[in-house]
């Protein structure tokens, strides 16, 4: 065998393989290493701040993956905030009481016989004496004072009955500023939100409305444009969400609320033969301008939303089945099928709204839902008989029926612009502006003499007085029968018409008009729809500019902290104990205790913990994000 340098063929081919098998083992392992190296940072370039410094992720080694710099302090007098050093104003909070009485829960009617609640309420009983009740000592009326005792009370009347004096009419500086802090704490989404003129309802027990938030809360609603708007609750003691927490909710409008003339389709059915069509035609004509006069006086925009309803009339199309007690509402099929036919009547005209009124002796029912990405209105015609032109009272009757219909209409359009399915605020302007509140000081909202119904009718700005059509008009001295004559000096009424419509010489030109209204919209309904000014500019909420103040929408600046992300810390719901304050380096805290016994440090001022810093409310249920730092465990308050 032939030798090269010292070494045979085989030799030489064993030296080969054994360095191929070194190579593959130092340069392959270093392969397998580079693979398994782990991130310590999302991605290169992202810059977190770290005590009052920052860092850059980013690759500072001989492997593959990112890892966060050395911390760059900030010069003195900036501070780090989105990875950057700026100059910032530093946040300082304090833990406050809720500016509201204690025992706000015994508003509600479940909680009279309890010992401390009694004194709020009073006995009623009829002029026989044979049925009393317990009801509320004042009435449930909202004009909001200040108490001498810096505590927020609906009206003058309840800061008495709570042993108060009225220090200012409107809202306590602090009833505000605590709902400026609900909207500034963060939400689990990291948003926050700045509103230094947040607008401010009240409902005493909720609209009553099975199904839907019931009890004592505060809202405020927040239009961020003519489409979207936030409703944010202080739930005091209510069926749905925690007592003394919050619970926000984004609404989006199917249109803008305003600067729009809506297109309605408006059909009936007529499942009993009780008005003639061309009575229903001409009918719609006269009183779709009544409901678009009244937006107009209480949308104060430039540009107010209207609506044009085109009405149609038609017989119950086969499957389309009658409205019962046991069937309430129609079915997305039924309702197809009925604009099917309505269409086949009428060209297609871009409809946004389809409102369906079944003509039903003596029905009921009316509801508010989408369908096909349109308004959904359903607002039954119930006459009490056949429209006859031969007996007048029948006849009236009919037209009574009517505006109970269009009422209806006037109503649910109301939820397509904002009004919450729960009604509130809407019942103060339903009542308050109605007869029924009439014995009721607009000031003070205790209660005074009754005026008598024809006499308001001859004073509210929010009644029409509607020409009665030429076959049914009644001249006064020539009453019919069945109706019962009111004599006043604002001009005679009959009353005794179907659901109590009533009839009035408004003009006193010694004919009778029916006295029609819409919705009764109150200014607190019209403050949550953003329909007027809050901030004092003069200038409605849905088309300020500076909205509420000049509201701003923050998100969340500080993804992680300290390495931890926040996606990670752990979250629990509960009121809070203030222990001490704790200082340590430049920032101050708040040492506290949660309900189930764990501890922590609550940031009062502190650059790293700025947009965290908030008033804190004793009693009030927040949620609490834990974040584990060197010196002990931080709590940053989160609201629903």
């Amino acid at each position: 065998m032939k030798k090269i340098n010292g070494f045979n063929n085989k030799n030489s081919i064993l030296v080969i393989l054994l360095s191929i098998v070194l190579i593959f083992l130092v340069f392959g392992c270093g392969m397998k290493s580079e693979k398994t190296c782990i991130n310590q940072c999302p991605e290169s370039g992202l810059k977190r701040c770290f005590n009052n410094g920052y860092q850059t992720c980013s690759n500072y080694d001989s492997d593959s993956c990112l890892e966060w710099s050395s911390v760059n302090n900030c010069p003195q007098g900036l501070f780090c905030q989105n990875g950057q050093c700026v100059q910032i104003e530093l946040r300082s909070a304090s833990i406050l009481e809720v500016p509201i009485p204690k025992e706000f829960y015994c508003f509600l009617q479940e909680n009279r016989i309890k010992p401390e609640c009694s004194r709020y309420y009073k006995e009623e009983c009829n002029i026989y004496k044979t049925q009393c009740l317990d009801i509320l000592a004042c009435k449930t009326y909202y004009n909001p004072v200040c108490g001498g005792d810096g505590l927020f009370y609906p009206s003058s009347c309840w800061a008495e009955k709570f042993g108060t004096s009225v220090a200012t009419y409107g809202y306590c500086n602090s009833l505000t500023q605590f709902m400026r802090d609900m909207w500034l704490t963060k939400k689990f989404d990291g948003k926050s939100f700045v509103v230094p003129s947040p607008n401010i309802e009240f409902t005493y027990s909720g609209s009553g409305l099975e199904g839907w938030k019931n009890g004592v809360f505060l809202r405020s609603t927040l239009w961020k444009n003519l489409t979207d708007h936030l409703i944010m609750d202080f739930n005091i003691k209510t069926t749905i969400g925690e007592e003394m927490s919050t619970s926000t909710s984004h609404v989006t409008t199917l249109v803008p609320v305003t600067v729009n003339r809506l297109k309605a389709l408006l059909v009936f059915v007529m499942f009993d033969e009780a008005y003639p069509e061309n009575i229903l035609l001409d009918w719609t004509r006269t009183y779709t301008p009544l409901m678009n006069d009244y937006i107009r006086k209480k949308q104060k925009v430039s540009n107010p939303i209207q609506y044009d309803l085109i009405p149609v009339v038609i017989s119950p199309p086969q499957g389309v089945e009658k409205p019962s007690i046991s069937h309430t509402y129609f079915s997305n099929e039924e309702i197809q099928k009925i604009y099917d036919v309505a269409i086949q009547k009428i060209s297609p005209k871009d409809f946004k709204i389809f409102i369906v009124s079944p003509v039903i002796i003596k029905g009921f029912g009316g509801y508010f839902s989408i369908w096909n990405n349109m308004q959904f209105i359903e607002s039954p015609l119930t006459p009490p008989a056949t429209y006859l032109t031969t007996d007048k009272k029948t006849g009236l009757d009919a037209l009574a029926a009517f505006h109970d219909m269009f009422g209806t209409i006037s109503h649910e359009i109301l939820h397509a612009v904002g009004l919450p399915g729960d009604h509130v605020p809407m019942g103060y302007g339903t009542v308050y502006l109605d007869i029924l509140g009439q014995n009721v000081d607009k000031l003070t909202g205790k209660e005074k003499e009754d005026v008598t119904h024809c006499d308001f009718l001859g004073t509210s700005t929010d009644y029409y007085a509607v020409e009665l059509p030429s076959n049914l008009k009644i001249r006064v001295s020539q009453e019919p029968e069945g109706l019962i004559k009111e004599e006043s000096p604002s001009g005679n009424c009959l009353s005794g018409l179907h659901n109590n419509e009533r009839l009035k010489d408004y003009d006193n030109d010694g004919e009778y008009e029916i006295m029609y209204k819409n919705n009764l919209i109150g200014i607190e309904l019209q403050r949550t729809l953003g329909w007027v000014d809050v901030d004092g500019d003069n200038v409605a909420e849905i088309e300020d500019k500076n909205a509420y103040g000049g509201w701003k929408e923050i998100g969340d600046d500080t993804k992680l902290i300290e390495g931890i992300w926040r996606e990670t810390v752990s979250q629990t719901s509960s009121k809070f104990e203030p222990l001490e304050e704790v200082n340590i380096g430049n920032c101050k805290f708040e040492k506290i205790r949660l309900e189930d016994g764990r501890e922590g440090l609550v940031p009062l001022k502190c650059a790293e913990f700025n947009s965290d810093v908030v008033n804190l409310y004793k009693n009030v249920k927040y949620n609490w994000e834990l974040i584990q730092k060197e010196y002990g465990t931080v709590l940053l308050p989160r609201l629903n």
